[in-house]
């Protein structure tokens, strides 16, 4: 992972297994880089993996679990804008 994924910098943890990421997160911090969420599915998405995810709620204090699995009529795209998108939806007018 690039540097600017450390943990004090996203607000979540990644831990890799052989099958698996698990992501422990604390919402009551408020520090959750959505853009490195992102970034961490994708990583999960190339390598196949699961990415299961353990979060606290500001609100209530409960955890949540659950798993983001890789579904095979997802996809997945890296480059520019003009590569990652279908000329359609660069174009939607309506």
């Amino acid at each position: 992972m690039p540097d600017w994924m450390r943990p004090d910098k996203v607000g979540f943890i990644l831990t890799e297994s052989k099958s698996y990421v698990m992501l422990t997160a604390d919402f009551d911090s408020g520090q959750i880089d959505g853009t490195a969420l992102l970034y961490a599915m994708d990583w999960c998405k190339v390598k196949n993996k699961t990415m299961w995810y353990t979060a606290k709620s500001p609100g209530t204090g409960e955890y949540v679990r659950g798993s983001i699995m890789i579904h095979p009529d997802s996809t997945h795209r890296r480059g520019s804008m003009d590569e990652i998108f279908e000329p359609a939806e660069l174009h939607n007018d309506g």
